[in-house]
């Protein structure tokens, strides 16, 4: 190494300060690559992580959501089969009761009807013998009358007044009772005849008057059994009638109250019905609005964490570089200033020999010799009292 080398650093301390400049230009690099590479996989494992984050609640959500509308599904239905399963049955238990109700009614007024009917048998069984009894008296009193004819006329006296085996013991009786009166009046001959004569025509037409006396009466009492029964049957086809009437009103009072009655529960059923509907998509509106809101809130949350990590990592990225810069800039004002400072420190170390030089020649504290200046200088170089 030349003197001037040794005294301005030379070659080998710039060669010192350049390899120095590079080594710590290397570190700034390899330092900036593994922050670089550390923000990367930073960033890269965050947005995955985000991902499957967000990935898994999505997931989640629909698959809650899913589930919620299953439920929901599931639990209408059955409702709907409770209440279309609740209406088969109580528009059988009505159709049940109106049913037993038409039973009873109809069996209920039969039995009216079966009774009127039993109350006539037995009123025609006690009053038909009086009323064929008094078609035969007035029969009779027809005959008597001649209203048939003389034949039957002369057939029903004969029958029942001349030669009446009833009246022989009497009519022989009253004969001799006159005759005897007869006998004690003196009453003989002819006189006493005609007064026989006489006698038996007054028995006959009262007995003839009695005897159709007695038949007006059994006829008269036959024309009222008659009249009654007339009356009875009458009666009865009135009452049979107004049952009848009743009946029908009854049946059809209980089949309007039928048809209202299953009319009403079918409109409460359809009612419940269009409720249940109803219900069904309100609640499966709202289970798709949470959905889609759950759904879009992921999104957006999605998003903002995903630009949050890509605004930070690139906040950080600058930061790294501007430190780079900075770093890298420092370090060549730091080489230069070490070579400057190099160069500067062997211009100094001339000057301080040219003053050494001069001092040499000028009397020190330590003697007038240029040796002793010469100490002095050098001890005043290198800083030594």
């Amino acid at each position: 190494m030349s003197f001037l080398d040794s005294l301005f650093g030379g070659k080998a301390k710039n060669r010192d300060l350049a390899s120095a400049n590079r080594s710590a230009t290397a570190a700034l690099d390899n330092s900036i690559a593994a922050q670089r590479a550390a923000l990367s996989q930073g960033t890269t494992t965050a947005i995955g992580n985000i991902n499957s984050g967000y990935d898994t609640a999505r997931s989640d959500i629909t698959g809650g959501y899913a589930n919620a509308r299953d439920a929901i599904g599931s639990g209408y239905d059955t409702a709907r089969s409770d209440i279309t399963g609740g209406i088969t049955s109580a528009r059988s238990a009505i159709g049940s009761g109106f049913d037993t109700a038409r039973g009873d009614i109809t069996t209920n007024y039969g039995n009216a009807e079966g009774a009127i009917n039993a109350g006539m048998d037995r009123a025609r069984g006690l009053m038909n013998p009086l009323v064929e009894s008094g078609k035969q008296y007035n029969a009779m009193l027809a005959d008597a009358l001649g209203a048939n004819g003389a034949g039957a006329r002369t057939a029903f006296y004969d029958n029942n007044v001349r030669n009446n085996n009833d009246f022989a013991f009497a009519d022989q009786l009253a004969a001799k009772q006159l005759q005897a009166k007869l006998n004690a009046s003196g009453v003989t001959g002819g006189r006493a005849g005609a007064l026989q004569l006489r006698q038996g025509a007054q028995r006959i037409e009262d007995r003839t008057n009695q005897y159709l006396d007695r038949i007006t009466q059994q006829g008269a009492r036959g024309d009222q059994a008659a009249t009654t029964l007339a009356g009875m049957e009458t009666g009865a086809g009135t009452q049979l009638a107004g049952i009848r009437t009743r009946l029908g009103d009854r049946l059809s009072n209980l089949e309007t109250n039928r048809g209202t009655a299953l009319g009403g529960l079918d409109m409460q059923g359809a009612g419940l019905l269009a409720s249940n509907a109803t219900a069904r998509g309100t609640a499966l509106g709202n289970v798709d609005m949470q959905g889609a809101n759950a759904l879009s809130n992921n999104a957006v949350g999605r998003s903002t964490a995903l630009a949050a990590v890509n605004q930070g990592n690139a906040q950080q990225l600058a930061n790294v570089e501007g430190n780079y810069g900075t770093n890298t800039a420092g370090n060549a004002i730091n080489y230069g200033n070490a070579l400057s400072a190099t160069r500067g420190q062997g211009l100094n170390t001339m000057l301080q020999l040219a003053g050494l030089a001069i001092r040499a020649g000028t009397p020190g504290t330590n003697g007038v010799s240029p040796f002793g200046n010469m100490r002095d200088g050098t001890n005043s170089l290198w800083g030594r009292a």
